[in-house]
Protein backbone atom coordinates (compact mmCIF):
# COMPACT_ATOMS: atom_id res chain seq x y z
CA UNK A 1 0.00 0.00 0.00
CA UNK A 2 2.57 2.47 0.94
CA UNK A 3 4.69 1.78 -2.72
CA UNK A 4 1.39 2.17 -3.99
CA UNK A 5 0.85 5.67 -2.32
CA UNK A 6 4.34 6.73 -3.65
CA UNK A 7 4.16 5.65 -6.76
CA UNK A 8 0.66 7.83 -7.41
CA UNK A 9 2.18 10.80 -5.53
CA UNK A 10 5.85 11.20 -4.75
CA UNK A 11 5.52 13.13 -1.70
CA UNK A 12 3.99 10.65 0.42
CA UNK A 13 6.40 8.51 2.50
CA UNK A 14 8.43 5.98 0.74
CA UNK A 15 9.02 2.32 1.12
CA UNK A 16 11.97 1.29 3.12
CA UNK A 17 13.16 -0.15 0.12
CA UNK A 18 13.21 3.51 -1.29
CA UNK A 19 11.81 5.44 -3.53
CA UNK A 20 9.11 3.75 -6.20
CA UNK A 21 10.06 5.35 -9.38
CA UNK A 22 7.46 5.81 -12.51
CA UNK A 23 8.57 6.37 -15.44
CA UNK A 24 7.11 9.01 -17.98
CA UNK A 25 6.13 8.27 -21.20
CA UNK A 26 4.36 10.37 -24.06
CA UNK A 27 0.57 10.19 -23.87
CA UNK A 28 -1.62 11.89 -26.83
CA UNK A 29 -1.19 14.18 -29.30
CA UNK A 30 -0.28 17.91 -28.22
CA UNK A 31 -3.13 20.08 -29.22
CA UNK A 32 -5.43 17.40 -27.59
CA UNK A 33 -4.04 17.61 -24.60
CA UNK A 34 -3.84 21.32 -24.56
CA UNK A 35 -7.36 22.05 -25.18
CA UNK A 36 -8.44 20.18 -22.46
CA UNK A 37 -6.08 21.76 -20.50
CA UNK A 38 -7.35 24.86 -21.46
CA UNK A 39 -10.92 23.53 -20.66
CA UNK A 40 -9.77 23.72 -17.21
CA UNK A 41 -9.93 27.71 -17.23
CA UNK A 42 -13.14 30.15 -16.78
CA UNK A 43 -12.00 33.02 -18.75
CA UNK A 44 -9.41 34.15 -21.78
CA UNK A 45 -7.73 36.25 -19.29
CA UNK A 46 -7.09 33.50 -16.70
CA UNK A 47 -5.21 31.91 -19.36
CA UNK A 48 -3.69 34.87 -20.14
CA UNK A 49 -2.99 35.32 -16.24
CA UNK A 50 -1.33 31.70 -16.21
CA UNK A 51 0.84 32.39 -18.85
CA UNK A 52 2.30 35.39 -17.75
CA UNK A 53 2.56 34.25 -14.65
CA UNK A 54 4.68 30.94 -15.53
CA UNK A 55 6.97 33.48 -17.35
CA UNK A 56 7.51 36.15 -14.87
CA UNK A 57 9.76 33.53 -13.04
CA UNK A 58 11.48 32.05 -16.22
CA UNK A 59 14.78 34.50 -15.60
CA UNK A 60 17.94 33.78 -15.47
CA UNK A 61 18.86 35.90 -11.86
CA UNK A 62 20.04 35.30 -8.55
CA UNK A 63 16.49 37.42 -7.34
CA UNK A 64 14.53 34.39 -8.30
CA UNK A 65 14.51 31.19 -6.15
CA UNK A 66 16.04 28.22 -8.01
CA UNK A 67 13.11 25.88 -6.73
CA UNK A 68 10.59 28.24 -7.81
CA UNK A 69 12.35 28.40 -11.39
CA UNK A 70 12.23 24.61 -11.53
CA UNK A 71 8.57 24.38 -10.69
CA UNK A 72 7.75 26.96 -13.09
CA UNK A 73 9.69 25.11 -15.74
CA UNK A 74 7.60 21.99 -14.65
CA UNK A 75 4.67 24.08 -15.20
CA UNK A 76 5.31 25.32 -18.46
CA UNK A 77 6.40 21.93 -19.77
CA UNK A 78 2.41 20.35 -18.37
CA UNK A 79 0.80 23.85 -20.07
CA UNK A 80 2.44 22.63 -23.30
CA UNK A 81 0.93 18.90 -23.40
CA UNK A 82 4.55 17.37 -22.29
CA UNK A 83 4.82 14.35 -19.57
CA UNK A 84 7.01 16.11 -16.70
CA UNK A 85 8.26 14.86 -13.37
CA UNK A 86 10.95 17.01 -10.96
CA UNK A 87 13.18 13.47 -10.29
CA UNK A 88 15.77 15.43 -8.22
CA UNK A 89 13.30 16.82 -5.71
CA UNK A 90 10.62 14.24 -5.59
CA UNK A 91 13.21 11.39 -4.80
CA UNK A 92 16.96 12.94 -4.85
CA UNK A 93 17.84 11.52 -7.61
CA UNK A 94 17.89 12.48 -11.57
CA UNK A 95 17.81 15.72 -13.24
CA UNK A 96 15.90 18.64 -11.63
CA UNK A 97 13.03 18.72 -14.38
CA UNK A 98 12.88 16.01 -16.90
CA UNK A 99 9.78 16.36 -19.62
CA UNK A 100 8.56 13.95 -22.19
CA UNK A 101 7.60 15.79 -25.57
CA UNK A 102 4.59 14.17 -27.23
CA UNK A 103 6.96 12.79 -30.10
CA UNK A 104 8.46 11.01 -27.63
CA UNK A 105 11.63 12.70 -27.49
CA UNK A 106 13.00 13.88 -23.62
CA UNK A 107 14.64 16.73 -22.69
CA UNK A 108 16.92 16.21 -19.40
CA UNK A 109 16.69 19.60 -18.01
CA UNK A 110 19.24 20.75 -15.44
CA UNK A 111 18.84 24.28 -14.32
CA UNK A 112 21.40 27.02 -13.76
CA UNK A 113 19.19 29.34 -13.16
CA UNK A 114 20.59 31.72 -10.85
CA UNK A 115 24.42 31.30 -11.83
CA UNK A 116 26.59 33.93 -12.96
CA UNK A 117 29.19 32.90 -14.38
CA UNK A 118 30.66 33.45 -17.87
CA UNK A 119 31.14 30.11 -19.03
CA UNK A 120 29.40 26.34 -18.71
CA UNK A 121 31.55 24.98 -15.74
CA UNK A 122 33.26 21.49 -15.99
CA UNK A 123 30.61 21.16 -12.65
CA UNK A 124 27.94 22.17 -14.98
CA UNK A 125 28.69 19.37 -17.03
CA UNK A 126 29.76 16.88 -14.55
CA UNK A 127 25.88 17.45 -13.18
CA UNK A 128 24.56 16.75 -17.04
CA UNK A 129 26.49 13.46 -17.00
CA UNK A 130 25.10 12.18 -13.41
CA UNK A 131 21.49 12.87 -15.09
CA UNK A 132 22.40 10.97 -18.02
CA UNK A 133 23.63 7.97 -16.59
CA UNK A 134 20.43 7.67 -14.56
CA UNK A 135 18.06 8.30 -17.57
CA UNK A 136 19.78 5.78 -19.18
CA UNK A 137 19.79 3.31 -16.46
CA UNK A 138 16.29 3.95 -16.21
CA UNK A 139 14.62 4.61 -20.00
CA UNK A 140 17.63 2.82 -21.28
CA UNK A 141 20.17 4.23 -23.64
CA UNK A 142 18.15 3.91 -27.36
CA UNK A 143 15.90 6.45 -25.79
CA UNK A 144 16.26 9.52 -28.04
CA UNK A 145 16.97 12.61 -25.34
CA UNK A 146 19.01 15.47 -25.16
CA UNK A 147 20.94 16.79 -21.84
CA UNK A 148 19.88 20.30 -21.47
CA UNK A 149 21.69 23.25 -19.56
CA UNK A 150 19.51 26.11 -18.66
CA UNK A 151 21.48 29.08 -17.85
CA UNK A 152 22.25 32.58 -19.36
CA UNK A 153 25.60 31.69 -20.92
CA UNK A 154 26.26 29.22 -23.67
CA UNK A 155 30.36 29.16 -24.19
CA UNK A 156 32.22 26.57 -21.88
CA UNK A 157 35.44 26.80 -19.90
CA UNK A 158 38.58 26.17 -21.75
CA UNK A 159 38.77 22.61 -20.10
CA UNK A 160 35.14 21.21 -20.50
CA UNK A 161 34.52 18.42 -22.63
CA UNK A 162 31.21 18.19 -24.24
CA UNK A 163 29.02 15.47 -25.90
CA UNK A 164 26.59 15.85 -29.09
CA UNK A 165 23.55 15.26 -26.59
CA UNK A 166 24.26 18.29 -24.80
CA UNK A 167 22.52 21.23 -25.27
CA UNK A 168 21.91 24.83 -23.85
CA UNK A 169 19.16 27.33 -22.98
CA UNK A 170 20.50 30.70 -22.93
CA UNK A 171 19.25 33.79 -21.65
CA UNK A 172 18.45 35.20 -25.65
CA UNK A 173 16.88 31.84 -26.35
CA UNK A 174 14.98 32.21 -22.87
CA UNK A 175 14.00 35.73 -23.70
CA UNK A 176 12.32 34.61 -27.38
CA UNK A 177 10.44 31.91 -25.29
CA UNK A 178 9.25 34.21 -22.76
CA UNK A 179 7.87 36.40 -25.91
CA UNK A 180 6.75 34.04 -27.80
CA UNK A 181 4.94 32.56 -24.52
CA UNK A 182 2.92 35.97 -24.02
CA UNK A 183 1.88 36.21 -27.63
CA UNK A 184 0.59 32.66 -27.29
CA UNK A 185 -1.52 33.50 -24.62
CA UNK A 186 -2.75 36.45 -26.13
CA UNK A 187 -3.72 34.62 -28.82
CA UNK A 188 -5.75 32.40 -27.38
CA UNK A 189 -7.56 35.54 -25.66
CA UNK A 190 -10.44 35.70 -28.45
CA UNK A 191 -11.95 32.07 -27.74
CA UNK A 192 -13.07 31.03 -24.92
CA UNK A 193 -11.18 28.96 -23.37
CA UNK A 194 -13.51 25.87 -23.68
CA UNK A 195 -14.03 26.61 -27.15
CA UNK A 196 -10.65 26.07 -29.01
CA UNK A 197 -10.42 23.51 -31.96
CA UNK A 198 -7.24 21.44 -32.02
CA UNK A 199 -6.71 22.66 -35.80
CA UNK A 200 -6.57 25.95 -34.68
CA UNK A 201 -4.06 25.47 -31.53
CA UNK A 202 -1.97 23.39 -33.98
CA UNK A 203 -1.86 26.62 -35.74
CA UNK A 204 -0.51 28.60 -32.97
CA UNK A 205 1.60 25.85 -31.88
CA UNK A 206 3.66 26.06 -34.91
CA UNK A 207 3.77 30.04 -34.99
CA UNK A 208 5.43 30.22 -31.75
CA UNK A 209 7.91 27.12 -32.08
CA UNK A 210 5.77 25.01 -29.40
CA UNK A 211 5.77 21.77 -30.88
CA UNK A 212 8.23 19.10 -29.61
CA UNK A 213 10.57 19.26 -32.96
CA UNK A 214 10.31 23.49 -32.88
CA UNK A 215 10.76 23.86 -29.85
CA UNK A 216 14.17 21.76 -29.73
CA UNK A 217 15.34 23.56 -32.87
CA UNK A 218 14.40 26.90 -32.09
CA UNK A 219 15.03 27.31 -28.18
CA UNK A 220 17.52 24.84 -27.37
CA UNK A 221 21.25 25.72 -29.13
CA UNK A 222 24.79 24.06 -29.39
CA UNK A 223 27.23 24.59 -26.56
CA UNK A 224 30.17 26.68 -27.72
Amino acid sequence: IQAKACAMTTHMFHPPQGHVYKKILKKGAQASIIKKRLSAFDRPQDVVHYINDIVSELRYTPEIKSKNFERKVDELGKFLGFRVQMPDKDSGNGPDNLWCLTDGYYLILESKSRAVHTEITRDNIEQLLHSETWFNKVYGADTEYSLVTLQSVNKKGKNVNINEKMKVLDGGKLELLSTNLTQFGESLKSTHPKAHSEEDLIKLLEAYKLTPALFRQTYLSNIN
